[in-house]
């Protein structure tokens, strides 16, 4: 195709960069669909999970547990910030320092009949929520955006300008150049590109129109998943109208870092009862 088009002024550069934004257009709105939904799917799960919010609320009451302790008699608190959970793994107990809150948390979990693994798995997303960038993605939205206007844009003026010519495509306006009159090259030969520039120009509009209609809705996604995002983060206590806002790194981070410190502690605490279970047995 691109060689058919060499003795002619049509602009390759052009052509060629088209081809290759409708290659990669798909691939690319793919990732920023999959980041908004991942993000969407755990903003549902925060919300929804009832065994999440048992975590919390056992959290809370060993925090409530460790301050009175510490403060003699202080007052409860009523909510724990997520970015505090991995604080229980620095509050020791006195009589074995090796042992924290985070080992009584698995205790007391199991004593409620509530399974860790559950409660960390109902945040299936997490992970992919945490590594999400809404500047960047709003970003890469944008920049799809721009390039696929200046397609559409340079698709429309081709198009125009073949209509004022009497032309029926957008590729019918464009002349073969030549210092002979054909370019160098036969009727056949230039026959042959311009049938091949009228399928590109109706492949390009066909995408054109479908890509333009995917963006849009992927536009429309990720307006969504912003308020979804803030009305997530004002329900779990975190101030959005501050100067420096929440995002899915900051808020989702130390979620995540804590169900990984949650998970080392609870292979611990399984490790001390086998060893406990195996003295009881030789005694």
């Amino acid at each position: 195709f691109i060689m058919a088009l060499h003795d002619t002024n049509v602009d390759v550069t052009f052509v060629v960069d088209t081809l290759a934004f409708s290659l990669v257009f798909e691939r690319r709105l793919a990732d920023a669909t999959d980041a908004i939904r991942a993000l969407a799917a755990c903003c549902d799960e925060m919300r929804e999970s009832t065994e999440f919010k048992a975590l919390l609320l056992a959290s809370l009451e060993l925090g409530n547990l460790a301050n009175n302790y510490a403060q003699h008699g202080g007052s409860h608190a009523h909510g724990i910030r997520l970015a505090s959970l991995i604080k229980l793994k620095d509050i020791r107990s006195s009589k074995d320092r090796t042992t924290t809150l985070l080992h009584f948390l698995v205790d007391l979990l199991r004593a409620r009949k509530l399974d860790v693994d559950k409660c960390v798995g109902s945040l299936a997303h997490l992970k992919q929520a945490a590594e999400v960038d809404l500047v960047d993605l709003e970003k890469d939205v944008r920049l799809i955006r721009i390039r696929l206007d200046n397609v559409r844009g340079t698709l429309s003026c081709a198009a125009h300008h073949s209509l004022s010519g009497g032309g029926t495509s957008a590729v019918r306006s464009l002349d073969f150049g030549g210092g002979d009159g054909n370019g160098g090259r036969g009727r056949a030969g230039l026959s042959e590109a311009a049938d091949l520039l009228q399928k590109f120009d109706g492949a390009m509009q066909k995408f054109s129109k479908t890509a333009d209609e995917a963006l849009n809705a992927a536009s429309k996604q990720l307006n969504n998943v912003r308020h979804q995002f803030i009305e997530t983060a004002q329900f779990y206590g975190e101030d959005t109208t501050a100067k420096v806002q929440p995002t899915p790194g900051s808020f989702f981070g130390p979620l995540l870092a804590f169900f990984q410190e949650l998970a080392t502690a609870q292979g611990e605490v399984a490790k001390r009862g086998t060893r406990q279970r195996l003295r009881s047995a030789t005694k």
